[in-house]
């Protein structure tokens, strides 16, 4: 009329007597003796070998991380080396168009300067100087 665990339990007598040992349920049901050992190295060898799989995928990962920002450093520095140049060729189109303009201004302004009042009325029907 007690109550009592129903478990199949592992017991270990040592010289301070008899302890029990929690009760191991794996895949295989419940083990004990042996194949409880046996069943406790294999799972530990899987979580190691599973920790260390996790490991060489965190380096992997850090590694091609990187290696992408390595690759983008680069990819920034070229672009602001085109960008410089590009840059450099726009101003110098830039300062050519203001120059081509103001040479032919001056043009303008001496043939303007050297042309008489008879020169001007003579230019208007055709004829050139």
């Amino acid at each position: 009329g007690m109550e009592h665990s129903n478990q199949v339990r592992e017991f270990v007598i040592t010289r301070q007597g008899v302890s029990l040992v929690e009760p191991y349920v794996g895949p295989a049901g419940v083990l004990t003796g042996t194949a409880r050992v046996t069943q406790e190295a294999a799972e530990a060898t899987a979580e190691r070998e599973r920790a260390a799989e996790q490991r060489r995928a965190q380096r992997l990962l850090e590694q091609k991380r990187t290696l992408f920002e390595r690759r983008i450093s680069e990819l920034r520095a070229e672009l602001n080396a085109e960008e410089a140049e590009l840059q450099a060729s726009i101003k110098s189109a830039a300062d050519s168009q203001e120059e081509r303009l103001a040479s032919r201004a001056r043009m303008t302004s001496k043939r303007a300067g050297g042309v008489t009042t008879i020169d001007k009325a003579s230019r208007g029907r055709g004829s050139r100087r």
